[in-house]
Formats: C-alpha cells, sequence, structure tokens
C-alpha cells in the first residue's frame, strides 16, 4: 500500500471524510478477494497498524477501518496492534457491536459522528466515543 506523509498527523485531520475514504479504499483493495474459492479459503485477514509508525497515523482509528473495509468483503478480521495495548479493548468493542447489530454502515456514521466531537477527541478515548455514537443509533432505530 502506499503511503503519503502529511504536515498535520492530528486526529481530526485523520477523520476527514476524504481521508477516511482513502483509506477505506486502500483496505478495501487489499482484503477484497479475488474469487469466491479464496474467500472460502482465506476468510480472515491478518492486519496492523498500517501507516501509525513514521507516518504517525492513529492506530484504533486504522483498526476501526480497516475493520470495515473487511467486514464490507465478508471477511473476519485479525488485528495485531503490535506495541499498542488496545487489542482487547477492540476486541470487545466489536464484540458488542456484532451483538447489537452494528453493519458496516453503522460502523462508518459512527466515526463520522466521532468526527464532529472535536473537544473530546484523541486516540485514547476513540472506542468509547465510537461506542457511544452507535449505542445513540442504536437507540434511534428502534
Amino acid at each position: 500500500l502506499d503511503f503519503r506523509r502529511v504536515s498535520n498527523p492530528s486526529i481530526e485531520m485523520q477523520l476527514h471524510e476524504s481521508k477516511m475514504l482513502r483509506e477505506l479504499n486502500k483496505a478495501h483493495a487489499a482484503f477484497v478477494p479475488v474469487n469466491e474459492l479464496s474467500l472460502q479459503t482465506h476468510p480472515m485477514v491478518a492486519t496492523g497498524n498500517w501507516g501509525c509508525g513514521a507516518f504517525l497515523g492513529c492506530a484504533p482509528l486504522k483498526a476501526l477501518i480497516q475493520w470495515a473495509a473487511a467486514s464490507q468483503c465478508n471477511r473476519r478480521l485479525r488485528y495485531f496492534p503490535f506495541d499498542e495495548t488496545f487489542g482487547p479493548e477492540l476486541e470487545a468493542l466489536a464484540g458488542r457491536v456484532v451483538n447489537t447489530g452494528g453493519t458496516v454502515g453503522s460502523l462508518l456514521r459512527g466515526l463520522a459522528e466521532v468526527r464532529d466531537a472535536k473537544d473530546h477527541l484523541h486516540p485514547g478515548n476513540l472506542f468509547k466515543l465510537f461506542e457511544s455514537a452507535h449505542a445513540r443509533e442504536n437507540r434511534g432505530s428502534e
């Protein structure tokens, strides 16, 4: 995958619609199966913190974006956060979202809502903000 060095690696900038769409498209291109047989024989993708080292990407955000792309491709995601500690939190979040009927669309709408929560936005609370947005959407659809 290609990388683009940015002058402002803030989480707000990374949540910009055009930046997220670019990341979603890259992940989708990497995860989409070439045919039904490849999906059957390789139903899971293993991935990690793309662009989070020298390029200063927000690893929790990359995880959510890659989760959306893998789900859109009907693949399960095995995320390796390496030296980040959010692995168990991501796994628990994914379980709760799936158990409440979360979809790729609701995941992306949740990220859009998180983008608007500028006052409280930082990588350490991204999952909590996302889960709150998902819960509000679920209450609204009942």
